[in-house]
């Protein structure tokens, strides 16, 4: 193995040398000579190579150093499964709503709940599931003043300014309380209907466009909301 590192070096190396002049035709290491190196470069290297390019484990950790890609998780393996509706991995499942609205808690909240009429300050996170949970809105991306914070969506929950699904799936919530709703399209936007929450950028309202302008695209949407206040 010694020998097999030291004749790549070589190669890589006598690829320059005519450039550079750095080695003579006498060159030797360890008093193996340049041509037994060469040779050993040019039978054992190409083997090498493909057995750590078809290696699916040398493949996973090169990932893992190159910026963690290997670990990464599509969020939208994060949503209902058909059927039972039971969530992956063991999770707590989803509740599924007579609607087709799903939702989960994750944190209960305290306080009084959201019910029809009430005025609720929100953070909000929307996906895309159709294009594998592209975000096209987040309250994260509203920040005013960098000392307070993201500004919260303020919603009137019943007066139809917003998607009926994520009305839906906020309904019972309390103050501190965060959840994860997905939308089924029914439930969701509709062309010509200016439902909030509305993308605040060109480039997030054309991900959003693409999929609900399109009838042969799923315009399910995957929301995680928090609430900051109820009233």
């Amino acid at each position: 193995m010694r020998i097999l590192a030291r004749a790549c070096l070589l190669a890589v190396c006598l690829r320059y040398s005519k450039a550079f002049n750095i080695i003579t035709p006498r060159c030797a290491i360890d008093g193996t000579s340049r041509r037994d190196l060469l040779k050993v470069a040019t039978v054992a290297l190409p083997g090498a190579l493909a057995a750590v390019i078809a290696d699916p484990r040398a493949a996973a950790a090169a990932q893992t150093s190159a910026g963690g890609l290997a670990s990464f998780e599509s969020v939208s393996t994060q949503t209902p499964l058909s059927g039972k509706d039971q969530a992956p991995l063991g999770d707590v499942p989803f509740t599924t709503l007579p609607s087709g609205v799903k939702i989960k808690d994750y944190r209960s909240g305290s306080g009084a709940e959201v019910k029809k009429g009430s005025r609720v300050w929100v953070q909000a996170t929307g996906r895309m599931l159709n294009l594998n949970g592209v975000k096209f809105f987040s309250t994260k991306d509203n920040v005013v003043d960098p000392l307070v914070g993201p500004e919260p969506l303020v919603l009137t929950i019943g007066d139809g300014s917003t998607i009926p699904g994520l009305e839906e799936g906020i309904l019972g919530m309390k103050k501190g309380g965060i959840r994860r709703i997905v939308v089924p399209a029914a439930q969701g936007y509709k062309v010509g209907t200016p439902f909030q929450p509305a993308p605040r950028s060109k480039i997030d309202q054309n991900a959003l466009d693409s999929v609900v302008k399109n009838p042969r695209r799923d315009s399910t949407t995957l929301w995680d909301v928090q609430v900051e206040r109820v009233r």
